[in-house]
């Protein structure tokens, strides 16, 4: 992976495991307390931080599979993968989740799992998905983003920075189709709830002290606005000084989303 992808995904990676919601972690393992071991499979995989994170908190023996396009976050994930006495096997596919989910097996898994990208994907990828995980015991996708964030101090351009990247969400991201954007835990909720018990539960990122995350995620805003053609200079040379005189505050709001087979 190229140094800023890496640099982003190595700061994103504690912010995102102080706000997964701990709930979810006590449901999955109340729901397998009598069962010896789980099989997995890690949807979107990439370089593994949704491995890193579960992997010492599910309490059962486990057999994971990870699935991701990319034969180079593919590598630098085997590359430096960490087992346990508890991770009994572990293999890697490269599949495109997004347009070949037939050619996973997911009757395969006790529990199919992903983290940090539905939002990119198609309306349609949904009822697709859940046609083929109809029996699947849980399905838990993490920090699914909601739709809001908010910088502190206030700015009186916020909302329209706001809007302009939610609107940027719903873009075509590479896909050839226009993505869901911050719907996401609406709609994947909804077509779940038709077969399993569902939760949607609050990850949040509520991000301080960590100045350098914020000055990363200050640059996906900045690209925003460049690709927007935005006159928005002052917005964002207000948001630098704040971060760079250690006043800033940055919230976004992200929905954990867990499914239950009834």
């Amino acid at each position: 992976m190229h140094e800023f992808q890496n640099k982003w995904l190595n700061l994103r990676e504690s912010v995102d495991r102080n706000s997964r919601n701990k709930r979810i972690l006590y449901l999955i393992n109340k729901f397998y307390k009598n069962k010896k071991n789980i099989t997995i499979i890690d949807l979107g995989s990439g370089a593994g931080s949704n491995f890193r994170f579960l992997k010492s908190r599910l309490s059962k023996n486990q057999y994971w599979s990870f699935v991701d396009i990319s034969h180079q976050s593919t590598n630098f994930f085997k590359k430096n993968i960490k087992s346990s006495s508890k991770i009994k096997k572990t293999n890697f596919k490269i599949v495109d989740v997004i347009n070949n989910l037939n050619k996973i097996h997911f009757n395969d898994y006790n529990l199919v799992t992903g983290s940090a990208f539905l939002d990119i994907l198609p309306k349609k990828w949904f009822k697709n998905f859940h046609k083929l995980n109809i029996d699947t015991e849980i399905v838990y996708f993490a920090l699914n983003y909601n739709g809001n964030f908010k910088f502190f101090p206030k700015h009186k351009d916020d909302k329209k920075i706001l809007n302009i990247f939610n609107k940027d969400q719903k873009s075509d991201k590479g896909i050839g189709e226009v993505a869901v954007g911050p719907n996401c835990t609406e709609i994947i909720n909804k077509v779940f709830k038709k077969t399993h018990k569902t939760y949607v539960l609050d990850s949040t990122w509520d991000v301080n002290k960590n100045y350098e995350f914020q000055i990363y995620f200050l640059n996906f805003c900045k690209d925003i606005i460049k690709k927007n053609e935005l006159n928005l200079e002052h917005w964002l040379e207000f948001r630098l000084k704040s971060i760079k005189d250690k006043n800033s505050r940055f919230i976004l709001n992200n929905k954990d989303f867990l499914a239950i087979k009834k």
